[in-house]
């Protein structure tokens, strides 16, 4: 259902479900001149989300390393990226988009 959303939004999906030891990025991505590593999570709209409260200082690491590995298997290190979260908020069936999430 992500996916579908943000091809809708305008993401070129690049790969999805990318696994390196102790570390899983849920979708790589292209939107103009960015790629974009995203985080799918689904909570009810009442619930006490915080996208940074989500991210513990583990999570944090394991992304960096996902995202720093893809890059360079792809030859892409000097390439402008940027971490989003797709939240799908599972009582309303609605997706939000939060863009350049601060893994630092």
């Amino acid at each position: 259902m992500a996916y579908e959303f943000l091809v809708q939004e305008g993401y070129l999906i690049l790969e999805t479900n990318f696994k390196v030891k102790g570390s899983e990025i849920d979708i790589i991505a292209k939107e103009s001149e960015w790629y974009v590593f995203i985080e799918v999570k689904s909570y009810l709209s009442d619930s006490p989300f915080s996208v940074y409260t989500s991210l513990s200082k583990r999570k944090k690491q394991a992304l960096m390393l996902g995202i720093n590995l893809w890059l360079l298997e792809n030859n892409l290190l000097d390439s402008i990226w940027r971490l989003d979260f797709v939240i799908y908020f599972t009582d309303k069936k609605i997706f939000e988009i939060y863009k350049h999430i601060n893994l630092y």
